[in-house]
């Protein structure tokens, strides 16, 4: 395995021909587009792990019975969790759960679910 020192001259070495240029920024473009892309889907997951919870959480809550304490949380988890999605910067699920808050908001309470 070769020397960082190795490397390092090998660069320099090379560094005056545009060929190798070339391709070293391409190389560096590619890479930085699949970091971001790394980073946006390991946010995404750690998004959609939070949910998860959130809902195995609410079908605990459900299950022992909710009363109006139970609506408010919902609506507290929503909250959080349009919060958490728009630190991740994970737009559809910001825009869903921002719809989903509107609409429980506005509904009247003589309506029939």
């Amino acid at each position: 395995m070769p020397s960082e020192d190795d490397v390092h001259d090998l660069a320099l070495d090379d560094a005056d021909d545009p060929n190798v240029s070339t391709q070293l920024v391409e190389n560096i473009s590619r890479l930085e587009d699949e970091l971001a892309h790394e980073r946006d889907a390991r946010r995404e997951e750690r998004f959609l792990w939070v949910f998860a919870l959130t809902l195995v959480a609410d079908g605990g809550l459900i299950w022992n019975g909710v009363d109006f304490s139970g609506v408010v949380l919902l609506l507290l988890q929503i909250v959080f969790l349009m919060l958490l999605a728009w630190h991740f910067k994970i737009d559809w699920a910001y825009k869903l759960l921002g719809d989903l808050f509107d609409h429980l908001k506005r509904r009247d309470p003589e309506d029939p679910p």
